[in-house]
């Protein structure tokens, strides 16, 4: 037996009660109460304490427990709730009104009771603590917002049910109601809520509830009571359509660059993961190691060891049909271990796993182009159970440099330099905490054991990895700032991932830029190299011999002469009409918004010095509407504010149809005329 005083935190207070569940299409929650520190009768003693070998041990239908929204002012009761047969978490648009959170419309497949249902919703993000005494859990929890959550209309009474049951005292006696509930948490938060140990009625375990000590918090479980209060419903989101809709807004966000002023928008996942990268990055002498960029703080993946062990079966076929493959498959291995990217570790131990341990399948990828090269690939996505090393992961910010801002500046000058960090991702160092996620399993010889081999670096194929390794790439430039201010420049403009594009008007600057960026990088771990430039001193000197390109890859002419002007072609955008009919005026409206916009970007882009700046159209009632004192309407107001931000009567003029090159990105044109149209040359006026 054990005695309660055994248990500090029993005693010490808390807001943690149990309701026995039945929820709708939107079931999880979870409310907040202020706490009041309650005293356990001490006469009653506990039953044998017991731990919950499996997840599988407890199932926990319903729990109601106080938690913390993360907000400064202080919150007004609200109440939570976990629901076991809902796969994701919901959250009331009364809580997310009162959180002031925000998120991007989405449609919703939900599926649940053999009917599908296409609910209009928001996905939004926040932080959640425990406010249980003794239970210092945060975790990031994302959900979905309704505008109510249907769980019920039962009443639980808790101090009735210890009176009952003694063993129940961690549990805060307080009586409430299912109808009050505003936020459920779902199983794809279930690290927060996973059984850790339980007390139980040793006389009845079957039918009597049980109190179970999960990371948030001391809850109730136990069999669900007959009530008419409660609908038995089990439902499952799927997230796939929203995904694939978010994969197509970047897609149009690539697409429409230019047709929409860009804001900053960093999202709550954005944030943390940022957090990650600043608090984790260390430098241990030779290069920066970055902690891996988790979506929670305590994460737990499932033992994929025999399923990664089936995958590699399979590709022992593949590569026994092909010996030579083979060969070069396992060089590549045996390359990694030699330079430290790989180390091998003990067997894998079922009893004593780590909690973010996981096995990646892996697959050999041959280039057509590049005959002999093999290339390892490791499946990041690949699901075990509903999950996935990379849907565990955080994408991160976008550290990645503006590609068109990046391009402009590299057709600036005449002397052109290329060059590109050699496998980037694996010269960043992985915390040795993390390295037990990046495994995979290998066999060198089919008559020995199976080897477990472990990255210590990055790897391609983790979702979080660009993101890793482009921030210790900006470290290294900002690390070192005072010893190469114009090398530590150029790494955080001229640089897209990995490929360094820049141009140069003295052939001696750009060679000198290229020894200093060698240098800095190096500070990093970094190595750059495949140096391609019409400067032949940079082609001899900072490529090895058997990978020197040709020279004058770059060939440009320019007249070096005050006296003749030099017209030349900048950037260009076309878009098509909306669905939505616009009548011509506004369509032309449009056009000088999108003009206006890219000639901020390109000011913006180039360091080269412009004096002025010009802008011409062949709509006189756009030329109206920029002189006009009177009120528009909405539409043509808000576009026409905007281009009066950056422009003066002084810099917009009219140009004929006939001469305006803007026209041909409107018709059908081969690629071999647009090589000698206006849109190209520019027009004759200047």
């Amino acid at each position: 037996m054990v005695s309660q005083q055994q248990f500090p935190h029993v005693s010490s207070g808390g807001t943690v009660y149990y309701g026995f569940p039945n929820h709708d299409a939107s079931a999880e929650n979870t409310y907040i109460y202020q706490q009041q520190p309650f005293a356990a009768d001490p006469s009653n003693t506990l039953p044998s304490l017991q731990r919950a070998p499996q997840p599988q041990a407890v199932t926990l239908n319903d729990l109601v427990q106080a938690l913390s929204v993360s907000k400064k002012d202080p919150l007004p009761e609200w109440k939570l709730a976990q629901y076991d047969a809902s796969s994701h978490s919901w959250i009331s648009a009364k809580l997310v009104k009162c959180l002031n959170l925000s998120g991007s419309d989405l449609d919703l497949t939900v599926n649940g009771n053999n009917t599908t249902t296409v609910v209009k919703t928001k996905q939004v993000q926040m932080k959640v603590s425990s406010n249980f005494d003794g239970f210092e859990y945060i975790f990031g929890l994302t959900a979905f917002v309704k505008d109510e959550l249907k769980v019920g209309t039962d009443t639980v009474n808790i101090p009735a049910l210890q009176s009952k049951y003694p063993y129940l005292a961690p549990i805060k006696p307080i009586v409430y109601s299912y109808a009050d509930v505003d936020l459920i948490i779902g199983q794809d938060s279930f690290h927060a809520i996973r059984p850790e140990e339980y007390f139980k009625s040793e006389a009845d375990p079957n039918t009597s509830p049980v109190a179970v000590r999960v990371p948030i918090g001391w809850v109730l479980s136990g069999p669900m009571p007959t009530s008419t209060g409660f609908l038995s419903s089990c439902f499952k989101c799927n997230t796939d359509d929203t995904e694939l809709g978010c994969q197509i807004k970047r897609w149009y966000e690539i697409e429409s660059y230019g047709a929409y002023k860009q804001v900053d928008s960093r999202s709550a996942e954005d944030k943390m993961a940022a957090k990650i990268l600043d608090s984790s990055t260390v430098h241990d002498g030779s290069r920066y190691t970055v902690g891996m960029l988790w979506a929670e703080e305590s994460i737990m993946l499932p033992d994929n060891y025999y399923s990664s062990l089936v995958q590699l079966k399979s590709l022992e076929k593949r590569l026994a049909k092909d010996p030579h493959l083979r060969d070069q498959y396992s060089k590549t291995i045996e390359d990694d271990l030699s330079k430290g990217y790989v180390i091998q570790v003990p067997p894998h131990n079922f009893s004593n796993r780590s909690i973010c341990e996981w096995y990646l399948p892996h697959h050999p990828v041959v280039n057509p182009n590049k005959p002999g090269k093999v290339r390892r690939v490791l499946n990041g996505a690949s699901k075990f159970h509903g999950t996935s090393l990379n849907k565990s992961l955080l994408v991160g910010p976008d550290l990645l440099q503006n590609l068109v801002f990046v391009l402009l500046r590299f057709r600036q000058h005449h002397f052109a330099v290329s060059a590109d960090i050699e496998g980037m991702f694996l010269q960043v160092g992985v915390l040795p905490e993390d390295q037990s996620s990046l495994r995979f399993l290998w066999l060198e010889d089919p008559t020995a054991d199976v080897v477990v081999h472990q990255y210590t670096r990055h790897i391609f194929g983790a979702r979080d990895s660009p993101t890793c390794a482009n921030y210790a790439l900006q470290r290294t430039a900002i690390d070192n700032q005072a010893m190469f201010p114009d090398a530590a420049s150029a790494v955080l403009e001229k640089f897209y991932m990995d490929d360094y594009l820049d141009s140069f008007e003295d052939p001696d600057v750009a060679f000198k830029m290229s020894q200093e960026l060698i240098t800095l990088l190096a500070l990093g771990g970094f190595k750059l190299t495949k140096f391609i430039s019409n400067v032949t001193k940079i082609n001899k000197e900072l490529n090895p011999p058997q990978s020197a390109p040709q020279q004058e890859t770059f060939l440009r002419a320019r007249v070096k002469t005050s006296l003749e002007t030099q017209v030349a072609f900048v950037f260009g955008k076309a878009r098509v009409t909306p669905m939505k009919a616009l009548s011509i005026p506004k369509l032309e409206l449009q056009a000088a918004l999108l003009a206006t916009r890219l000639k901020e970007d390109v000011l913006k882009a180039l360091t080269i010095p412009v004096s002025n700046t010009f802008m011409w159209t062949d709509s006189t009632t756009v030329l109206q509407w920029f002189n006009s004192g009177s009120k528009q309407p909405m539409f043509v107001a808000n576009r026409i504010g905007e281009i009066l931000e950056s422009t003066t009567v002084y810099q917009r003029f009219h140009v004929l149809s006939g001469d305006n090159p803007a026209d041909t990105g409107t018709r059908r044109i081969s690629a071999e005329s647009l090589k000698t149209s206006s849109w190209v040359s520019g027009p004759s006026l200047l």
